[in-house]
């Protein structure tokens, strides 16, 4: 199977996960989306949408994350609940989320994190953070006496939705949805701003923020009461299905690695 994907898509993410969970032997295509390449007359071709992912298993073509799903799902027998009723019980999740819950979270993230500030609507990204602190809760809540979205073991709706979650403006208050407690470096810390400032020098453009909440190991390092964050190539880079860096961004990276440590270290 061939995946058509870019780094930053949580639906192509949790698809790519579903794809390996579910033991399958597949490749991912990378699409340059940030650049025009899904509005193309040739990936339009492929899918008319103009959207990622895109499932190709010999002469199918799949497009919609909830339906590549449930293919990969039913294809394999794997992710899919143990009954007709606990597959229904999947499907109700699925698309809640593609309704309620990620398809806000993308838009809210891309307005949050990929438009330059003066091209932000006003007034729409509180309005979107409002609807998801509501799908939120509602998840939430569900998960506070079971491990599961769905039945009794991991399914496509965990992938749907806890594996896609990006909590960055509530990420606190959705202990159930995360599995663990949030932790943070506040913005206005000294390392973060100097960080932001040698890296908007280093890489001539502002450099934006962004409080996020994956397992890594800044986390564990703040635990202990070690203020911690993470800098490193990302925009269709690493951290997806394609994993790559490009040698200008690697050396930028610890350029500012080094810049910020000597200041920091009040040494330049």
């Amino acid at each position: 199977m061939k995946l058509y994907c870019f780094g930053e898509s949580g639906n192509a993410y949790k698809c790519a996960l579903a794809l390996t969970f579910a033991d399958v032997d597949w490749e991912p295509v990378y699409v340059d989306f940030f650049n025009g390449e899904a509005r193309t007359p040739a990936f339009r071709a492929i899918n008319e949408m103009g959207e990622v992912p895109v499932l190709v298993d010999g002469d199918t073509t799949l497009t919609q994350s909830g339906v590549i799903l449930d293919y990969i799902s039913s294809k394999t027998g794997k992710l899919g609940g143990k009954s007709a009723a606990e597959r229904r019980e999947v499907l109700r999740w699925v698309f809640w989320d593609n309704h309620k819950f990620s398809g806000v979270i993308a838009t809210t993230r891309f307005l949050s994190n990929f438009l330059p500030e003066d091209k932000r609507p006003a007034g729409v990204i509180p309005f979107q953070q409002g609807r998801l602190k509501a799908a939120y809760t509602i998840l939430n809540d569900h998960l506070a006496n079971r491990p599961w979205v769905a039945g009794a073991a991991l399914t496509i709706a965990d992938l749907s939705h806890r594996l896609d979650t990006i909590c960055q403006t509530h990420g606190t208050l959705w202990q159930q949805i995360k599995g663990w407690d949030a932790n943070w470096t506040d913005p206005a810390h000294e390392l973060a701003t100097v960080v932001q400032s040698v890296a908007g020098d280093i890489r001539q453009t502002r450099v934006q923020m962004v409080t996020r909440l994956p397992a890594s190991d800044a986390s564990r390092w703040r635990r202990m009461g070690v203020p911690a964050i993470c800098y490193g190539p990302q925009p269709e880079l690493a951290s997806g299905v394609d994993d790559h860096v490009y040698e200008k961004d690697l050396t930028d990276c610890a350029g500012i690695y080094e810049s910020a440590a000597r200041r920091l270290l009040g040494a330049g």
